[in-house]
């Protein structure tokens, strides 16, 4: 599911009332109007063009990364001794920016699963398809821009369900966030930020595997939340690869880099070439054919 940017504002015309100023009095000092508590969408830029960049490292800017690329599972196994209800459930508190997951227990696999999230300011409805893997769960992305509060998660699969909560808060340092941390080419990347200095631009530089050197540097509009949002495209020509976004706002590598992985590690991405749909294994457990 894809985040829904706000709408943009129209400006209301000006008054044609006669102004309300007495004959001789000074007239009262312009105030601009605040920014907005949002921005009007996402700001945009086409990886493609990022990777022409001559990839001169700026004053300042970390050459090399050392993130852990790797993976594994989000969830734990989703079976359930017999007779035990389904679960849901998903960490307590997050961010604005995040992708928290829902884990699954004690649902068919081989079914879909209906989600309804239910939020401050409203609800949506999403579908776990068939054969889903236990151990990914369901990525949820809480974009900049989302109300803060109390977020209801019900699941159902025929006459079963399980509902959870969680509460939603603005990040208190730099943080970020790419959504999703697998792509086909020819997608599109998210790249969420959050708890960012409100008002003032930040410059985010790519980085591109392996190992993770510096290649180019974006900038992108911050809101006066401290939160800001970057639609990273793809085309079919870009170069299937993992790449990594960073501010020295979030993380500034030491000067000599560790043996091991250090850093955030929700900041990499992969790009992959789309592969052709495999039919189900009929023989795997719990799947119906």
């Amino acid at each position: 599911m894809r985040p829904t940017s706000a709408r943009p504002t129209s400006a209301r015309p000006s008054s044609t009332r006669p102004s309300s100023t007495r004959p001789g009095a000074e007239p009262l000092p312009h105030r601009p109007a605040p920014p907005p508590a949002n921005p009007a969408g996402p700001q945009t830029a086409d990886l493609d063009r990022l990777l022409d960049q001559d990839g001169t490292v700026p004053d300042g800017v970390a050459a090399q990364l050392n993130f852990f690329l790797g993976g594994g599972p989000e969830c734990p196994d989703g079976e359930l001794e017999q007779d035990e209800p389904p679960q849901v459930s998903t960490r307590q508190f997050t961010e604005i920016p995040s992708v928290p997951n829902f884990c699954f227990r004690g649902f068919d696999v081989a079914r879909d699963v209906r989600i309804v999230v239910t939020t401050p300011t409203g609800s949506a409805t999403m579908t776990l398809k068939a054969r889903w893997q236990s151990l990914g769960g369901f990525a949820y992305p809480v974009p900049p821009g989302s109300p803060t509060g109390r977020y209801r998660v019900r699941a159902t699969q025929g006459s079963r369900s399980a509902d959870t909560e969680f509460q939603v808060r603005r990040a208190s340092t730099p943080t970020m966030w790419i959504h999703r941390r697998n792509a086909d080419l020819g997608e599109t990347v998210d790249v969420y930020l959050g708890g960012f200095p409100p008002n003032k631009p930040a410059d985010l530089h790519l980085y591109v595997c392996l190992p993770l050197r510096y290649r180019a540097t974006t900038t992108v509009a911050i809101d006066r939340n401290g939160e800001g949002h970057l639609a990273l495209h793809t085309t079919a020509a870009t170069e299937p690869n993992c790449y990594a976004m960073n501010s020295p706002l979030i993380y500034t590598p030491p000067p000599v880099l560790p043996d091991s992985p250090d850093g955030p590690d929700n900041q990499v991405f992969w790009l992959h070439e789309p592969q052709p749909a495999t039919p189900p294994n009929c023989l795997t457990r719990a799947l119906r054919c």
